[in-house]
């Protein structure tokens, strides 16, 4: 950014024309783009705002600057994927309060924060009705509690539900979990619990209804 005193962008270690080229989109969608480095937005408001944004394992940051305003910041975080949402709620916040707009990815964090609860409160939802039916079928007699499956069929519930919970709490919820926030853990427990009440089924069989 250009100084207190009048000093050119880049302060002399990088020239006022690269600096122009590195806030100047390359690739143009609605306005926003690329340039040499930099993500390019234009706000609702016509406010032109650059980032960057870097992050290894274990550590994430990113700047977020209104080169025309003179404003800018800075988060650095130790955190891979609590770190992508300390920025996200940290810049989301400092950027409504400085420029009155928010940014697209804003809003789709946004709406990410409400679909998360809702996704595990269903799952929930579901575990809950599932294991209350196996419940009921059991005391009715409908069902028979075994606790040595007897066919193929229970065994392959009880197989395949392990081994469902074993690749995701392995293979996808470590990777996925880096993409969304913390809350992440709720949908991953009502999976688990899913898979849980599929294979307490298996262990199960049906009998002969009495009234």
């Amino acid at each position: 950014m250009s100084g207190p005193r009048g000093e050119p962008a880049g302060r002399g270690v990088l020239q006022p024309q690269t600096m122009a080229l590195m806030y100047t989109p390359v690739l143009m969608t609605q306005g926003d783009g690329n340039g040499l480095g930099y993500v390019i937005e234009i706000l609702p408001n016509d406010t032109r705002m650059v980032l960057h944004s870097g992050d290894i394992l274990g550590w994430r940051g990113q700047y977020t600057a209104f080169p025309d305003q003179g404003a800018g910041i800075v988060v650095l975080t130790n955190s891979n994927a609590g770190g992508r949402y300390v920025i996200a709620d940290t810049i989301c916040s400092w950027v409504e309060w400085t420029a009155g707009a928010a940014p697209r990815a804003c809003q789709i964090y946004q709406i990410v924060y409400v679909v998360i609860p809702v996704i595990a409160g269903i799952g929930g939802f579901a575990v809950l009705v599932s294991v209350l039916r196996l419940v009921t079928q059991v005391r009715s007699g409908r069902r028979k509690l075994v606790w040595s499956p007897q066919t193929d069929s229970q065994r392959r519930s009880i197989v395949f539900s392990l081994m469902a919970i074993a690749g995701w709490w392995l293979l996808v919820a470590p990777r996925i979990g880096l993409l969304l926030p913390p809350t992440f853990i709720w949908v991953t427990l009502a999976y688990t619990l899913w898979c849980l009440a599929v294979a307490m089924k298996g262990l199960t069989i049906v009998t002969e209804y009495r009234s």
